[in-house]
């Protein structure tokens, strides 16, 4: 559905530029990010190609564009459509950054095409893309200097030429810091606020409707006991005072010191905004998980007289780890109850369980001679659950993936009855997962199999077998990276995939970092050093989770340690 939404709307705009003069042809596309389901997600950040005529951004034949032109030289055979995959390109400056480019080969076309810049403003440096014979796909670096200074914009035109044939497309452009630098315009680089004065967190992070943010955690203050903690952010950061009159929202479920986390805010199709996690009703009663729900305005979401606040007891000791929105609008929740992996499904709308998943609006995944519990879940195109997390038996954490049907029950087609261990040597426990287009499984796992704790990235089939053609085999048979990053201990938290198919991964060493991959898996030279960006988010800075935002830029959160603790969230160029 998502798909066909786009699409239409893709061709709706296209269809308007036809009446514009000048502009006698067009072709519009669109592609869905299947690493998310279901309105309104934390992002959608593939958006569409730039397309269209000669002259304008993207596709177009000889003939077809009011603007479009053949070059002059040698005749070739056939013909050649060019596209500009981003919808924006962000410049670095004093760096370069990559620029990617398609083209479809027509009516036996088979020559190089050269893509460079027209009429390149002052400043800019280029290093031009050479698409072989055998080539659909191309990048030319671009970078900024001198007078181009950061904040400048400016239409990009590129051309690209094979002998007589010339096709050019335009994108807007803004030159930006280098990859991996903060982003002065989101608050200065950064924006914090005291969220407890004993102990604090940000786990969840993700971008809502007209760019606003909003992040979820707890707090804890000298009382005693924890409390959920949610923030709505405007898009420049500084917390929404239109939202709850402070940005913020929270509580316990009972007046008590019983531990209370969030573990998600998500906002639903009406603008409703839910935090799920995991409370209790007061002393001696288990952890169950719980949802919070409030309007737009930061009141109350009301069913009955609930308050807005549900608790749902799946008959044991509950501790949730992480929420997906499905496409359908059910919140997706997995964690452990009493060392048993689970899986449920929230109404979130009339703050129930659908009784229809699994059995009782339940699922759980038991492991023959251990425990269990899910860390992270994503929903994929056929609406299955797919779910990462670890078991354990004598000592010894593995991972283990689990797909579940959309009606909750285990799927029998993937792994071995459903379930996918991953065993190595010493301790391993996931901390993200995501889809490719491909129906591949990518997820980040922390291990300490090489003596500290280190950063391991695999990618498993469809099906749930091994990939070797991942990483770089650091990995071993199972493919895929392990990174020691500095020596010592490199603590994963987070995983993102960009709209390019690039990754990023995120974590903490003796400072916050982060990583990006190429699609293939293996370092990316061009980002920080190496592949790798320390961040400084503050005094004792901790990263716990990042997003990406639609124009591409990567969201952190995380807190700062010291007295009081701080909630601290920033805007990095990617």
């Amino acid at each position: 559905m998502k798909q066909r939404l786009l699409a239409l709307s893709a061709t709706l705009f296209c269809g308007a530029l036809l009446f514009v003069p000048g502009i006698t042809s067009c072709k519009a596309t669109a592609d869905a990010d299947p690493d998310r389901l279901g309105p309104p997600a934390p992002r959608d950040p593939d958006g569409s190609p730039f397309t269209g005529t000669d002259g304008q951004g993207g596709t177009g034949r000889d003939g077809e564009g009011g603007a479009g032109s053949h070059g002059q030289g040698i005749v070739v055979e056939g013909d050649f459509s060019f596209t500009i995959v981003p919808v924006r390109v962000d410049v670095p400056y004093d760096d370069l950054g990559d620029v990617e480019v398609t083209i479809e080969r027509l009516d036996g076309f088979d020559a190089p095409v050269e893509v460079d810049v027209l009429d390149a403003p002052t400043g800019l440096v280029v290093t031009r893309a050479t698409l072989e014979p055998d080539d659909t796909t191309g990048k030319l670096s671009l970078g900024a200097s001198g007078t181009l200074s950061i904040g400048t914009t400016f239409t990009l035109t590129l051309t690209a030429k094979a002998g007589d044939l010339t096709h050019t497309g335009s994108v807007p452009a803004v030159v930006t810091s280098k990859a991996g630098s903060l982003d002065p315009s989101f608050h200065g680089g950064i924006f914090s606020w005291t969220l407890g004065t004993d102990a604090a967190a940000l786990y969840d992070l993700r971008e809502a409707r007209q760019g606003k943010i909003l992040t979820a955690g707890f707090s804890a203050d000298g009382l005693g006991g924890t409390r959920f903690e949610g923030a709505r952010l405007l898009p420049d950061g500084g917390l929404d005072t239109t939202f709850a009159t402070t940005g913020r929202v929270g509580g316990r479920f009972c007046s008590c010191t019983r531990p209370h986390e969030a573990r998600s805010m998500i906002q639903l199709f009406d603008g409703t905004l839910v935090l799920t996690g995991s409370g209790s009703a007061g002393p001696g009663t288990t952890s169950d998980v719980g949802l919070m729900a409030f309007k737009n305005d930061g009141t109350p979401h009301t069913v009955g007289n609930d308050e807005g606040k549900a608790l749902f007891d799946l008959g044991g000791d509950e501790t949730v780890r992480a929420v997906a929105l499905s496409a359908d609008e059910h919140l997706l929740v997995t964690g452990a109850s009493n060392e048993r992996l689970f899986v449920t499904a929230i109404r979130p709308m009339a703050h129930k369980l659908d009784n229809a998943f699994g059995t009782n609006g339940r699922t759980f995944v038991d492991h023959t001679g251990g425990t269990a519990g899910g860390e992270a879940l994503v929903i994929d195109g056929s609406s299955r659950v797919i779910v990462a997390g670890w078991t354990e038996a004598n000592g010894d954490r593995d991972i283990l993936l689990v797909r579940l049907l959309p009606s909750g029950q285990i799927d029998p087609f993937f792994g071995n009855a459903g379930r996918v261990t991953i065993a190595r040597t010493g301790q391993q426990q996931p901390v993200g997962v995501l889809l490719q287009p491909s129906g591949h499984i990518v997820l980040l796992a922390r291990t300490d199999e090489a003596g500290s704790a280190d950063f391991l990235v695999l990618r498993r089939n469809a099906n749930g077998t091994p990939d070797p053609t991942f990483g770089d085999g650091s990995a071993g048979d199972d493919g895929g990276l392990l990174l020691d990053l500095t020596g010592g201990d490199d603590d994963p938290v987070a995983l993102v995939r960009l709209s390019d198919g690039r990754f990023v991964l995120a974590g903490n060493a003796t400072d916050p970092l982060l990583v990006r991959l190429q699609p293939n898996g293996l370092l990316d030279p061009t980002f920080g050093t190496n592949a790798v960006q320390h961040l400084d988010l503050g005094v004792d800075d901790v990263l716990q989770s990042m997003a990406v935002t639609t124009d591409g830029k990567l969201l952190v959160a995380g807190r700062s340690e010291g007295y009081p603790f701080k909630g601290v969230i920033a805007r990095v160029f990617n």
